[in-house]
């Protein structure tokens, strides 16, 4: 409501500044449209609820290994399942648009996450790597391992902190990103 109003006030404003600008017209030849106060203040206005705007959307796809439950619950959808695993660890599944998330929490951080398609079918190579790329983290990137399967493909990400594998889990093909600790360095589904 407030913000409405503010929009309101910012046409008004632009009004008054047009019919200011028009009586002195060599004055707005010399300062440009960014002279004035109100059209300043209308811009900054427009541009802020733009930014915010964008950044929510942004944020809303952009959880990954590392990030916290927060983060992951805000990003992910519904949850279905919380579940403690014996190794204290927990894991999750989430169900948002077409895909199924499956989140394994260790101290509250992500160190496991699993994509797939509700109905089982296969994740695009567009989708692969939109899955990969959130989770490559700043400077990291994506390598192709061309050591898997036929039936499974791997990944190692640069920086060797975490690793990939797409193939059948569990019946359903899944996109499988793990972060890499000293002791473990192959994913075990």
């Amino acid at each position: 409501m407030r913000m409405e109003k503010g929009f309101a006030d910012c046409g008004k404003q632009e009004i008054a500044a047009e019919k200011r600008q028009t009586s002195d017209s060599q004055s707005s030849r010399s300062r440009g449209t960014f002279g004035n106060s109100a059209n300043d203040s209308c811009f900054m206005k427009r541009f802020f609820v733009f930014f915010l705007t964008i950044s929510a959307g942004v944020s809303s796809v952009c959880a990954n290994l590392g990030d916290g439950g927060d983060r992951i619950d805000d990003s992910y959808g519904n949850l279905i399942e919380r579940q403690l695993r014996d190794d204290g660890t927990v894991s999750t599944l989430y169900h948002k648009d077409r895909y199924l998330y499956f989140v394994v929490f260790d101290n509250g951080v992500s160190v496991l996450e699993k994509y797939s398609h509700v109905k089982g079918t296969d994740l695009s190579e567009k989708e692969i790597a939109k899955f990969l790329k959130a989770n490559a983290g700043r400077t990291a990137t994506w390598i192709r391992n061309e050591t898997g399967t036929s039936k499974e493909r791997r990944f190692k990400r640069s920086d060797h902190k975490a690793e990939a594998t797409y193939g059948k889990v569990d019946d359903r093909l899944t996109l499988t990103v793990r972060e890499l600790h000293g002791g473990t360095p192959e994913i075990k589904n």
